[in-house]
C-alpha cells in the first residue's frame, strides 16, 4: 500500500492529477490521528472523481480482517507466478463485480449438474497474472485502496483489467495513465477502446494526437489501411478519426494560403 505520501503525490503528478494529502502531525493526538487508508481513500477520490464513503475505522478492521483469509473461503484464486493459491470469498466477489457473479454462478451450475460431485471441491479461480497483481486486485475489492502493484503495472493493462472485471475506479486510474502514453503505435487500439467502453479522457486524448500529427499519418499507407477499414467495421470511430485528419490538414492549408498571400 501507498504509505509514503510524497511517492503518493509524485504519482499522480505524473499522471496529471494535482491533490493535497493531509501531513501527519509530528505527535498524533486522539483527535488528529488518521487511519493508514484514509490517504489512500483521498488518492482514489482524486484519481475517479467519485465521492468516498468514510467507513468506521472497526467496520474497515473486519473487511481486511476477512482479505486473504482462508477461514470460511470458498474461492481460491491460481495465479501465472505462483503454485500456491489465494484465497477470497463468493459472496465479496459476486457483490463487487458483475464478472464474477456470472463466472461464479456457472460454477455453481456447473457443479449442480454433477449431482453434487464437485462440491466438496475447491472453487479455483486460474486467473493469468502475477500473484501481487491478484492480491492487488483482491484488496482493492475488500478495502477499496489501490497498491503499489496495481499502479506500477501496465497502466494500459490496468485500464483493460478494470474494464473485463467491471471496477469503474480501476477503468479511471488505468484510463489516466494510458493517456499519458498514447503513440503511434497504440493510438487506434486505445481508441477503439476508448470508443468502445466510452472513456471519454482517452478519446480526447487519442483524437488529439491524431490532429497534432495527421500530416504523418496521411501518408502512412498501414494506418490509412486501418482507418479504411474502420468506415465498414464502425462508421461512427472512422467518422470521428476521419475528422480528426482533415481537420488539421485543413487548418495548415489556410495557413499556408494565409502566408503566401
Amino acid at each position: 500500500i501507498i504509505q509514503d505520501v510524497r511517492q503518493a503525490e509524485a504519482y499522480l503528478k505524473k499522471a496529471g492529477r494535482e491533490i493535497v494529502i493531509p501531513r501527519k502531525p509530528a505527535k498524533p493526538s486522539s483527535q488528529s490521528h488518521k487511519r493508514r487508508s484514509s490517504s489512500m481513500a483521498i488518492q482514489i477520490e482524486s484519481l475517479t472523481g467519485a465521492k468516498q464513503t468514510k467507513v468506521p475505522q472497526s467496520t474497515f478492521a473486519v473487511w481486511e480482517g476477512l482479505l486473504f483469509s482462508s477461514e470460511f473461503s470458498d474461492v481460491f484464486f491460481r495465479c501465472s507466478d505462483s503454485k500456491g493459491l489465494v484465497p477470497a470469498h463468493c459472496c465479496v466477489l459476486a457483490g463487487s463485480s458483475e464478472y464474477f457473479r456470472k463466472l461464479l454462478r456457472e460454477q455453481a451450475v456447473a457443479e449442480d449438474s454433477t449431482n453434487g460431485e464437485a462440491k466438496e471441491k475447491k472453487k479455483v479461480v486460474d486467473i493469468c497474472k502475477p500473484e501481487a497483481i491478484v492480491k492487488g486486485l483482491l484488496r482493492f475489492v475488500y478495502t477499496g485502496e489501490i497498491s503499489l502493484p496495481l499502479l506500477n503495472m501496465d497502466q494500459k493493462e490496468l485500464f483493460e483489467m478494470g474494464l473485463k472485471y467491471g471496477f469503474p475506479a480501476l477503468i479511471k486510474v488505468g484510463e489516466a495513465g494510458a493517456a499519458k502514453t498514447v503513440s503511434r503505435e497504440n493510438v487506434l487500439h486505445f481508441t477503439k477502446i476508448a470508443f468502445q467502453h466510452k472513456a471519454k479522457m482517452l478519446r480526447d486524448e487519442c483524437l488529439n494526437f491524431i490532429r497534432l500529427n495527421s500530416l504523418d499519418f496521411l501518408t502512412d499507407k498501414d494506418f490509412m489501411k486501418q482507418i479504411l477499414e474502420l468506415s465498414h467495421a464502425d462508421p461512427e470511430l472512422w467518422t470521428e478519426i476521419s475528422a480528426s485528419l482533415h481537420n488539421k490538414r485543413a487548418r495548415k492549408a489556410r495557413k499556408t494560403d494565409r502566408g503566401g498571400a
